[in-house]
């Protein structure tokens, strides 16, 4: 890195399909793998709007915001607040993501250590402070790139492990046949979109809310960093592809375990109470 441009936007040299894995794994933290798999195990299918939104915000990005992001010349996205509206907007955007932004990594961390901390005996806290100096250290010291490499090195370990979790938890039920007669009836229940009185509500302010936070200028930066306004559109294809798999994933794997282990606590007992 020999200036700002390398350290915040990769010195706008990267691939696409680098910026689109970590344009993926961006979408993606620890609580997809607890807190919704928890969610698509008791309740089924409604997580999956989340998914399914954050999909088609991505293929919006790629066919009109992507191109237009990379055009704009700019080395951060909180920079084209400045030049797009005044220098006011520049500082409250800035200084109200650091609040925001600790409360949203404090949870991210909490959910990925309570995980940690359940399955290999870990201390918590101790979890929380190492993972945290971890990820800080490697984001600070080694920019843009290093994130954006990180990101698609944890792509690649990934897609293998879910798709392969996804077969074997078929092949432990029977086959997809016996995996849907063995799911609870409502887990699959899409009437309840317009039985329930707040779920096509909830499934409307998902959708609306998931596609704003993948197309703003705060996130822009991941299409700064590819080398022109193509690649920027390849990038945002990749992530709105990859995107369903990864629901099919969440399905599969949750409810294949929620049939293969209908109490896991009795498996995993720290998950209970995991402090």
């Amino acid at each position: 890195m020999t200036n700002v441009s390398d350290y915040f936007r990769g010195g706008g040299k990267a691939l696409w399909w680098m910026v689109g894995g970590s344009a993926f794994m961006m979408s993606f933290s620890a609580w997809t793998l607890t807190g919704a798999a928890s969610q698509a195990y008791g309740d089924g299918w409604p997580i999956i709007a989340i998914y399914v939104a954050n999909s088609l915000g991505f293929l919006i990005s790629a066919l009109y915001f992507a191109p237009r992001f990379r055009q704009m010349r700019v080395v951060t996205g909180i920079q084209a607040v400045r030049l797009r509206f005044s220098r006011a907007n520049e500082q409250v955007f800035t200084w109200l993501q650091l609040p925001l932004g600790t409360l949203q990594a404090t949870l991210h961390l909490n959910a990925v250590s309570i995980f940690f901390a359940a399955v290999f005996g870990f201390d918590l806290s101790l979890t929380i402070i190492v993972l945290g100096v971890v990820v800080l250290s490697i984001a600070l010291l080694g920019g843009s790139w290093a994130v954006i490499a990180g990101d698609f090195i944890q792509m690649l370990i990934l897609m293998p492990v879910c798709l392969t979790i996804t077969v074997l938890a078929l092949i432990h039920l029977g086959g997809v046949n016996d995996f849907t007669a063995q799911l609870p009836a409502e887990h699959l229940d899409f009437s309840r979109l317009w039985k329930s009185d707040f779920l096509g509500l909830w499934c409307i302010a998902m959708l609306i809310k998931q596609v704003i936070s993948t197309n703003n200028l705060i996130d822009a930066n991941r299409y700064l960093s590819v080398k022109d306004s193509r690649q920027a559109r390849w990038a945002a294809l990749l992530g709105s592809g990859l995107l369903p798999r990864r629901r099919g994933h969440l399905v599969y794997s949750a409810d294949g375990g929620a049939n293969s282990f209908p109490q896991p606590a009795r498996n995993v007992p720290r998950v209970a109470a995991p402090g």
